[in-house]
């Protein structure tokens, strides 16, 4: 019988203990970089700036439905120039809706800064970059859109001819009184560049909208 005797000096070499651990690291960077980018993109698809907000593409069309239901139930557009948030410019538009009692003021306002104070609202501020909806009777505020890049009303006459000069003094004035029609355009932008979460441009705009006058029935 024979008995074979082991080789005690059986084992790694340094050298292929070093190739080994190479190799390793390689495939956890790899790995490690996949699950960053793999992340980073999954942001980026959601839209979102936190962890429980909305995605841009809801916001939008919720900015949409609240502004074509409004607008279609109005009966009227603020045209006076005082207090701030009355006058209708590219950024701020105020709305007479009927109420079951007679009628109240509803302004969307675009905040393009890192947030304002409402004149017409004590105690509240406007979220930075971002279009809200004021109710000014019932002193309340919802969010419609944020991360906002831009946003503009525009304003039309019956004839579908543009609104461009809003001040009566300014040459070219044209009573705002013939304005028959509305719509709104914005972009926004979530995430962060300094995480790399930063999403794609998102456009969104309503078609005109007519101001039907329509009385509210008993």
């Amino acid at each position: 019988m024979t008995i074979r005797t082991l080789n005690k000096n059986a084992g790694f070499t340094l050298v292929e203990l070093i190739v080994a651990t190479g190799l390793s690291l390689m495939i956890m960077a790899a790995i490690l970089s996949s699950y960053v980018f793999l992340g980073r993109n999954f942001t980026r698809s959601l839209g979102l700036t936190g962890a429980n907000q909305p995605t841009l593409e809801n916001q939008s069309r919720r900015t949409l439905a609240y502004f074509a239901q409004d607008v279609r139930m109005a009966s009227g557009l603020v045209t006076t120039l005082n207090p701030p948030l009355f006058a209708p410019t590219a950024t701020t538009m105020t709305l007479v809706l009927p109420t079951s009692s007679g009628s109240k003021n509803v302004t969307y306002y675009f905040n393009d800064t890192d947030g304002d104070p409402v004149p017409a609202i004590p105690g509240f501020t406007l979220p930075a970059h971002s279009l809200v909806r004021l109710d000014l009777q019932a002193a309340t505020m919802l969010v419609l859109q944020t991360n906002l890049l831009t946003c503009s009303f525009n304003y039309y006459d019956s004839s579908g001819r543009p609104y461009v000069i809003f001040d009566p003094a300014t040459a070219g004035f044209s009573s705002l009184d013939g304005i028959k029609q509305v719509s709104i355009n914005f972009a926004a932008q979530g995430g962060s560049k300094i995480n790399g979460t930063l999403t794609a441009v998102y456009t969104s705009a309503s078609p005109l909208l007519i101001f039907r006058n329509k009385q509210l029935q008993p």
